[in-house]
């Protein structure tokens, strides 16, 4: 009998295991100190942590505010009432589950697969395209990829809470990176702008922020951040984030958000655990047991004959294979039932699914089941989902993205100049027709009223791409032979169906006079 090493290099007997499970159990049931919750809820630490007089004031706030509700739900629940951040080691070496990258990565995919489209509202220079100004952006969102910079900031929050994106105005000097960054002269001249570059959350740790004035409006937001001990106010990020935590965890969150990587690493867990358990149990569903006279083994004697005949049954054990046995021998089947496992594995699945907000056929594609189960209804939801996230996530860093990249190139910021997220549900032929005559219908009534002209309504109709109608010139309006201000033609070109013929064709004049001339023999004969 061989006995276990512990690291110390003493042996591990079964008094000694059962005082380190003794020892394990009381420190698991004992409150932490006050050291110890710094530790877990505080700021991560990174070669930029803040300075001593920093973490002295962040310290005194904690203590005063956070530390007794934090003892008190360990005091009632125990360790469970306060699970924690699992840390960005954890959470990187996450990004190698295949489950939860397809997730992640599926996420980000559906957050910019159709992205923005740029408008003005209140005025229209020249409408769409023509826009001087709206053209100058779509051409600097190429030049800085800053499709492809949302798309990876996505797929940040998404593994580990939230990243910052640095605004690189060419001016590296450490004070005027501490200094805020504003939209003139002063601080951002035209045409400096390098790019917009993404920094990954274990790269940062917060400077100074408010932590004992809720009123304020920078409760609990960072002035600055630390760059791997270099300190840039906060304005030159954009800020990407999705779930915060309540404020109390922020700093435990490096003041990002839950990372949907840690929220569905306990579904995808149970997943594996079903797959595996699966996987398990078809390999021995099916059990061959012959029976024989077993006495000589049991007694610790050896047979060769019938370990031969048991692996000559393995080799041979197929359709075509033969067994024979004695009169007083028994070969029988047991078989584990499977019933009911590929609903336990389905359903597991369908859970990872919700946990990500996506339904089934797109994570695993699996068709939905059911009567008359389309899956319509789920993509609706997820299409929903995705549309809200977008504004979440995404609204705010791209108003700003809009701002500086007019600055840039123009000096000035035209605020009427707006962009709105691409719906990614598409329509099918039978809706767009019943939209577009919708739009028919409302036209004709603005050209009947005189509130629209026909240039205006032909614009409409250009602009709109799924009306069938880009390529039209919009000056040259047909020429009105109706009398009618131009409705017919307008209504027509929309969509209109044509009026209806009417119930009774004029008479021709031969049928007038045959007509006639019946009349006139009648009134004789009479």
């Amino acid at each position: 009998m061989t006995t276990k090493k512990t690291t110390d290099g003493a042996a591990q007997t079964p008094a000694r295991k059962n005082r380190f499970k003794a020892v394990a159990k009381k420190e698991a049931a004992r409150v932490p100190t006050l050291s110890e919750l710094k530790q877990m809820y505080s700021p991560p630490a990174t070669s930029g942590r803040p300075s001593v007089e920093v973490r002295a004031a962040m310290d005194a706030a904690f203590e005063a505010d956070v530390l007794p509700m934090v003892q008190s739900g360990y005091s009632i629940l125990g360790a469970a009432a306060m699970p924690r951040f699992i840390g960005y080691p954890v959470l990187a070496g996450l990004t190698q589950n295949g489950i939860i990258r397809a997730g992640i990565e599926m996420i980000a995919d559906e957050m910019t697969r159709k992205w923005i489209d740029i408008q003005t509202t209140g005025q229209n220079l020249e409408g769409g395209e023509q826009n001087p100004v709206i053209a100058d952006l779509k051409t600097d969102m190429e030049r800085f990829k800053i499709r492809t910079l949302f798309h990876d900031a996505s797929r940040l929050v998404s593994q580990y809470g939230g990243c910052l994106a640095y605004v690189d105005t060419g001016d590296d000097d450490p004070a005027t990176l501490m200094t805020p960054l504003y939209l003139d002269a002063g601080t951002f001249k035209p045409g400096s702008l390098n790019g917009i570059r993404l920094i990954e959350p274990f790269n940062l740790s917060p400077g100074f922020y408010n932590a004992n004035n809720p009123l304020a409006a920078d409760y609990f937001k960072p002035r600055s951040w630390f760059i791997l001990g270099r300190e840039v106010h906060a304005s030159r990020f954009l800020y990407f984030s999705s779930a915060l935590p309540p404020t109390m965890l922020l700093p435990a969150y490096n003041f990002f958000g839950i990372p949907l990587a840690q929220t569905v690493l306990d579904v995808v867990q149970h997943f594996t655990e079903c797959r595996e358990a699966e996987a398990r149990l078809l390999k021995k569903f099916s059990l061959t047991v012959f029976k024989t006279d077993m006495s000589d083994l049991m007694n610790g004697m050896e047979d060769t004959n019938i370990r031969a005949r048991a692996k000559y049954f393995v080799q041979n054990q197929d359709n075509d294979g033969l067994m024979m046995i004695d009169t007083s021998e028994d070969i029988i089947k047991v078989e584990t039932p499977l019933a009911g496992v590929t609903d336990i594995v389905r359903q597991s699945m369908e859970m990872v699914a919700a946990y990500f907000g996506e339904p089934t056929v797109k994570l695993w594609g699996i068709s939905p089941g059911g009567f008359n189960s389309t899956g319509e209804a789920d993509l609706r939801n997820h299409y929903d989902h995705v549309a809200a996230n977008q504004e979440k996530m995404f609204r705010e860093p791209l108003n700003a993205v809009l701002r500086l990249l007019q600055y840039n190139r123009r000096g000035e910021v035209d605020d009427s100049i707006t962009a709105s997220f691409i719906p990614i549900g598409d329509q099918d032929a039978g809706q767009i027709a019943s939209v577009n005559k919708q739009k028919a219908d409302t036209a004709s009534v603005y050209l009947q009223n005189g509130v629209l002209a026909p240039e205006e309504v032909r614009q409409m109709l250009a602009d709109d791409e799924q009306s069938g109608y880009t390529t039209i010139d919009v000056e040259d309006v047909p020429e009105d032979d109706t009398g009618d201000g131009g409705m017919m033609d307008m209504g027509g070109m929309m969509g209109e169906m044509p009026a209806e013929a009417p119930e009774t064709a004029p008479e021709s004049p031969e049928v007038e006079q045959g007509e006639q001339a019946i009349t006139e023999s009648e009134t004789s004969a009479k």
